[in-house]
């Protein structure tokens, strides 16, 4: 994804790259456990409820949960009485409507609605085992990609420790369950950082890409398309760099040309649920884009403008669950030291990933600058152009926070690494 991350010295003065495996036996079987053991606890923590409420109530505010629920049980419903699987009458009458345009979430719903119609599973244990274990197994997958990365395992917990506690995931818990599901996105960064550095193969890389790929389609297709224009800004930092002759042009054009390779196989293994998803109808939808609760605002990232200050509730400005965007004065502290740092002890070789984050912040803001969600000025922004494209317009703007968030935690990971370097 990106050049010069996590390497010792700079690529191009590599006759021969050689790959330096951090050692990925004691990783997947010990510190990955250890580090599941840990954010799993901590996720309990921060849910505090107990095991009877788990079991009987589901965990989130009133409105979008009701639709996970309906596509949770609509799955096995329909394939234990023999309907249509997603294309259905049931909603979005009289038009009907095709259920793989909106958040059915088919690669987590479908086994869980069948324990559910199988009595095996409750409703709301169900419920909460696909939204908050997509917020386990995302922690656990950007722990994966910051340790593949940094290379230093305990820094790499806290960066991943710090993306876990992160607004993101503590305000879309509350009723959006395919946007837990973000992990395959780590999966697949760390898998490109891998294949930069060839420490896996042009096989291994291909078969992951694929894999990822898919799953990011069927978990949420707005992220699947988000993830690619990250990639593509990783790309285009990286081309720069061949240009500015600190990156050999060779090792970027393979990189790019094999991504781009398992795209295709992605592509070519959906094109089926894909042509049969477009033929069927849709809802008439209005682009989120234009509607300002959904993007963040300068307030949002200095001032605790979300949050009141009592125990009892969390109210938000805007939408609840959309708002997403709120640093908080630690996190924004943290993102500003540990670039600083990072760039002056590695003489910039992460200067990528610093670019890369801020450029996702920018994006996140939307198309036009505001202040407050009630104050939109008319100062523009580069996310004006997706508002313009037809594929990228109903893109939601603040949901780019999911990739600052882990930019923040890659960044906490190589400082920690620095810091271990130089006590050294």
């Amino acid at each position: 994804m990106g050049y010069e991350i996590g390497t010792s010295e700079p690529s191009y003065a590599r006759s021969q790259p050689t790959p330096q495996p951090l050692n990925p036996g004691r990783l997947s079987r010990f510190h990955l456990v250890l580090a599941a053991a840990a954010q799993g606890l901590l996720i309990v923590l921060m849910v505090h409820h107990g095991p009877r409420t788990w079991d009987h109530r589901v965990i989130g505010v009133l409105g979008d949960p009701t639709i996970y629920i309906w596509f949770l049980t609509w799955w096995g419903f329909a394939i234990l009485h023999g309907l249509p699987l997603a294309a259905t009458h049931l909603i979005s009458s009289p038009f009907g409507n095709n259920i793989l345009w909106d958040t059915s979430v088919p690669l987590v719903f479908i086994p869980l609605s069948l324990l559910i119609h199988t009595k095996i599973l409750s409703l709301p244990l169900a419920y909460n085992l696909a939204t908050y274990g997509g917020w386990w197994f995302s922690s656990i997958a950007a722990y994966w990609s910051f340790a593949v990365i940094s290379r230093n395992r305990w820094a790499s917990f806290i960066g991943s420790a710090v993306m876990l506690c992160s607004a993101y995931y503590t305000n879309q818990a509350l009723g959006h369950t395919d946007l837990m599901w973000v992990g395959f996105a780590f999966l697949l960064f760390g898998s490109l950082i891998q294949f930069q550095r060839q420490e896996i193969g042009r096989r291994a890389f291909l078969v992951r890409a694929a894999l990822w790929g898919v799953c990011l389609w069927l978990t949420n297709q707005e992220y699947f398309v988000t993830t690619q224009i990250m990639v593509g800004l990783g790309f285009l930092f990286s081309a720069h760099a061949v240009v500015m002759g600190r990156r050999p042009k060779e090792e970027v054009r393979r990189v790019i040309v094999w991504y781009f390779v398992g795209l295709g196989i992605t592509a070519a293994a959906l094109a089926p649920l894909i042509l049969w998803q477009i033929s069927t109808p849709n809802q008439p939808f209005h682009p989120f884009s234009y509607i300002n609760v959904y993007q963040v605002n300068l307030a949002n990232l200095i001032l605790p403008v979300h949050t009141a200050l009592n125990p009892g509730w969390v109210q938000l400005t805007g939408n609840i669950m959309e708002q997403d965007g709120y640093f908080g004065i630690v996190a924004l502290a943290g993102l500003i030291t540990a670039s600083i740092v990072v760039w002056r002890r590695t003489r910039g070789r992460y200067r990528l990933l610093i670019y890369w984050t801020l450029v996702l912040l920018v994006l996140a803001m939307g198309d036009f600058v505001i202040i407050e969600n009630a104050h939109k000025t008319a100062i523009p922004l580069p996310g004006i152009v997706l508002s313009l494209v037809p594929v990228l317009k109903d893109i939601i703007f603040d949901r780019f926070m999911w990739g600052c968030f882990w930019g923040i935690g890659l960044l906490i990971s190589l400082y920690g690494n620095v810091l271990v370097r130089r006590s050294e």
